[in-house]
């Protein structure tokens, strides 16, 4: 065991070189901080640090106050409503730029078009509300692009030929974006945020923010979170499974 090891090692040094920032970034940055979940069952204060705080009385103290608060029940459902239509509006798309890429013939012409494709991952998303706050302004406007799909021919071999082929990496991106159902990045909403549409806008992210930050109540937010996590977790183990079992498809 230790020779085939050894071999491998040695086989694989450079690989495993590179792998190490990768790694090191994980463990730094979200292993270590899960040493902070103890918050949610603590009464926590921060003089006397999480280790020193007293645990909570009962253990499940936090917990028990979302679930008796009366946001509780309007924050997680619009968080499943904004997520599921992220997930339907957001998912289908990276799949059909990619089958349309492919469509091009033109090496240097498809580079260039996946080039241009990475643009937004540059903009702040302070920039992109903006941009949404005044295309959808009372005053502003609203362009619609429609691509057409031009011959029979091309779209038989999209359905029959592309689709099937990239099949395996289109359930493990869903699966995937399933598992992240009860996260939604809060920027994005908490930009757009204003006083009258709080109510349908206000998500699990966005709560523990204005809860943890601005009101420093950290045990109870730490409790919103981990439950938010948890909830995650669940649904990813469900949804990996019947992917297992219907299309021989997981990620574990």
């Amino acid at each position: 065991m230790r020779e085939k090891l050894k071999k491998g090692f040695s086989r694989n040094w450079r690989l495993y070189v590179l792998m190490m920032p990768a790694l090191l970034w994980l463990i730094v940055f979200a292993y270590m901080p899960m040493y902070g979940i103890l918050i949610a069952f603590k009464d926590y204060k921060g003089k006397m640090g999480i280790l020193g705080s007293p645990w909570a009385q009962p253990i499940f103290k936090h917990f028990i106050s979302f679930f008796r608060t009366s946001i509780a029940s309007q924050v997680i459902s619009n968080t499943v409503i904004l997520s599921l239509l992220t997930i339907l509006i957001s998912f289908p798309v990276p799949v059909i730029f990619a089958l349309l890429l492919n469509q091009i013939k033109n090496n240097r012409r498809r580079k260039v078009v996946q080039t241009i494709s990475y643009a937004p991952y540059f903009v702040s998303n302070v920039v992109v509300v903006s941009i949404i706050s005044v295309i959808c302004a009372p005053s502003g406007f609203v362009n619609t692009i429609i691509k057409a799909l031009n011959g029979a021919t091309k779209l038989k071999r999209i359905l029959y030929i592309d689709i099937p082929l990239i099949m395996p990496t289109i359930i493990i991106m869903f699966i995937l974006s399933i598992g992240n159902i009860m996260s939604i990045g809060y920027e994005k909403v908490y930009l757009m945020q204003s006083g009258t549409n709080t109510a349908v806008s206000e998500i699990i992210s966005t709560y523990v923010y204005k809860v943890g930050l601005q009101n420093a109540q950290f045990s109870f937010a730490t409790a919103v979170g981990l439950f938010n996590a948890a909830v995650n977790f669940v649904i990813l183990l469900i949804v990996n499974a019947i992917s297992r079992r219907t299309a021989d498809i997981s990620i574990f």
